[in-house]
């Protein structure tokens, strides 16, 4: 998810959703399999995530979470060493 572009965010046949892949520049999945279309879930819709998506278009910036550096060649490596902090807390 820290990974996602503003092109990621779709919307198909009525449904917001995101769109995983390796497309976009510094993006990667771990297999080939892990190509997909999600559904946006009803909750971040209502607490307004495709209007932050975008409010963030309007910065003229490709990430929608744009605070977030690459590290190891991947924009989730901080996040991730974060979340392990905090789930064995």
């Amino acid at each position: 998810m820290c990974q996602l572009q503003k092109k990621d965010i779709t919307e198909v046949e009525g449904v917001w959703c995101v769109s995983i892949t390796d497309d976009g520049s510094n993006q990667h999945i771990k297999a080939l399999a892990s190509k997909r279309l999600i559904p946006i879930h009803h909750q971040l819709l209502n607490i307004g995530f495709i209007e932050y998506c975008l409010k963030t278009t309007s910065k003229n910036e490709d990430m929608i979470f744009p605070e977030l550096t690459i590290r190891n060649d991947r924009y989730g490596h901080a996040p991730s060493k974060w979340f392990g902090r905090v789930k064995s807390e």
